[in-house]
């Protein structure tokens, strides 16, 4: 995260120049690397958490991460086995 702000215009990043734009410019900037949903939201999680965490303890009024969309859950890929392949196992 800290080499993507950087990269961005932030070159020693602080958590006030973390604004509900750029965090949304990195979410976009997962999306562009072709991560599924779900991955998306383990690179994003922990930061949600960090600024509810800085709010409820009083380093930030607010987190400029609260109002924005989260991707939607794709469904775990399930791949199925048929009856020709389980007969292959070995016992």
């Amino acid at each position: 995260v800290v080499e993507w702000v950087e990269a961005n215009g932030h070159p020693v990043p602080t958590i006030r120049d973390i604004t509900t734009p750029l965090a949304r410019r990195y979410l976009y900037h997962l999306s562009e690397r072709g991560l599924r949903p779900r991955s998306r939201l383990r690179y994003w999680l922990p930061i949600r958490s960090l600024f509810r965490m800085l709010v409820e303890h009083g380093a930030l009024g607010e987190s400029p991460l609260e109002n924005i969309a989260l991707p939607k859950k794709d469904p775990a890929e399930r791949l199925l086995v048929t009856d020709a392949e389980l007969l292959q196992v070995p016992e």
